[in-house]
């Protein structure tokens, strides 16, 4: 705000900032602070002074960083008495924006370009999870209807022969006995993964000898699967301190993972120890292989060498052993390559007797 006479009376901030001054306590003489000689800055203010609607203009400004064209709109805000001058708005905009006004602009728009593509990736991150739990419920839901239907089909006929002296029920109950058995096994995997990821997962570890483990389970599937080759090789029989029915978990995963892919070919288990005192246990089958992309992508949950649709199974059992694996301080490994089989080595620390948690 100035008067028709050239002294300033008030200025907002952005118009202290402009000329140099943190306040204006008193009257500053308006030429002192613009490019304008004072007779043409009197007659403009003159001008403005008779003009309630704003008359647009220019001044130059001296500024702390120099001289800047300011575009103005004045008006006058008190008309002009006997015994005072005419108070004027001066609105100035600058026509040249400053060097640290487009600093500031770019740093904002940087900032919303980095903001923006954060949500980008996190939508798309999104949307594959939605993808993925969307497939996973599908399979799911398929895996869990087969055991459910057949169960179902098996207790009709059960009722049906129930009275029939010559039926045989005990083989109706041993197909009702595998049929729950999977659904309760695919019921422990969906648990497995929500007490891992919640770390409630825990060990409970005992002496083990990993010979008598191994030859336990090849034994158990060499009973369900009798057309399938199962050899077990003892190089030794190393003890440990560990989780007994985890690692039963574990292997078992892994050898029915070389079942459901090994085209129904020999399967060779190996046990053993390492010279770096670990305890082994290999399980090499002659079927489908691996491709190079797929060796770290089949540890991670619900994902299979091949699509869902091929076989079945919820891509769970792999991610599971790794998880006990690595809760013991051991590990499981990899290799094969397409259409000449695979082989899956874990290996168990023998020292180990000190509970590690997930």
């Amino acid at each position: 705000m100035v008067t028709s006479d050239g002294f300033v009376l008030d200025a907002n901030l952005a118009g202290r900032e402009t000329i140099g001054r943190h306040t204006i306590d008193s009257p500053l003489a308006l030429d002192t602070l613009v490019e304008c000689p004072r007779d043409e800055l009197l007659s403009r203010l003159q001008l403005w002074s008779r003009n309630r609607s704003p008359v647009p203009g220019k001044l130059v400004w001296r500024t702390p960083a120099g001289p800047q064209p300011y575009r103005l709109n004045a008006w006058c805000a008190r008309p002009a008495t006997e015994s005072r001058p005419a108070w004027i708005i001066l609105r100035c905009d600058s026509e040249i924006a400053s060097p640290s006004r487009f600093l500031i602009l770019n740093q904002q728009l940087d900032q919303l370009r980095s903001e923006i593509n954060a949500r980008q990736q996190t939508e798309a991150r999104l949307t594959e999870t939605i993808a993925a739990r969307d497939d996973f419920v599908a399979v799911a839901a398929h895996e869990l209807r087969n055991p459910l239907n057949v169960f179902h089909l098996t207790l009709q006929l059960l009722y049906r022969v129930a009275e029939n002296p010559g039926a045989d029920v005990r083989g109706i109950l041993r197909k009702l006995k595998v049929q729950l058995d999977r659904i309760i096994s695919l019921v422990d995997r969906l648990l497995d993964v929500g007490r891992i990821r919640s770390g409630k997962f825990e060990l409970e570890r005992e002496p083990v000898n990993l010979g008598e483990l191994a030859r336990e389970i090849v034994d158990r599937f060499s009973d369900l699967h009798p057309d399938v080759p199962l050899a077990l090789h003892l190089e030794s029989q190393p003890d440990g301190w560990w989780d007994r029915l985890r690692l039963d978990q574990a292997i078992s995963n892994i050898i029915a993972n070389a079942l459901k892919y090994g085209m129904r070919k020999p399967i060779e288990v190996t046990v053993g120890t390492t010279s770096d005192s670990f305890a082994f246990v290999s399980v090499k089958d002659q079927g489908i292989g691996l491709m190079p992309g797929d060796i770290d992508r089949i540890f991670d949950r619900f994902e299979r060498a091949v699509p869902f649709s091929s076989v079945e199974g919820l891509g769970l059992g792999l991610w599971i052993a790794k998880r006990v694996l690595e809760a013991h301080g051991g590990a499981i490994s990899a290799e094969g390559q397409p259409g000449r089989g695979a082989v899956f080595t874990v290996r168990l620390p023998l020292a180990s007797e000190t509970p590690i948690g997930v």
